[in-house]
């Protein structure tokens, strides 16, 4: 797992999306489950990734328990 994209991920989402919680995230931190993400914070998050990685990401992929972690889409950037 590339530290340097996963630390970017964390540090994007901690700033402009969990802004203002006490929420310590960590690269396995479920972001949907915990509430960290709704649909407003998916769309920044795609839209981080696109911008930051080259990636066309629509969020679509995040799901509950099967797709929400930074470690989670991480593995979805690297198989664009």
């Amino acid at each position: 797992m590339d530290d340097a994209r996963a630390s970017r991920l964390l540090e994007f989402i901690e700033h402009y999306i969990a802004a203002g919680r006490n929420a310590s995230l960590t690269i396995d931190t479920p972001l949907l489950t915990e509430g960290l993400l709704d649909s407003m914070g998916i769309v920044l998050l795609a839209s981080f990734i696109e911008e930051q990685f080259g990636v066309p990401f629509d969020g679509t992929e995040l799901r509950i328990g099967r797709c929400e972690s930074v470690r989670d889409v991480l593995r979805l950037i690297d198989r664009a």
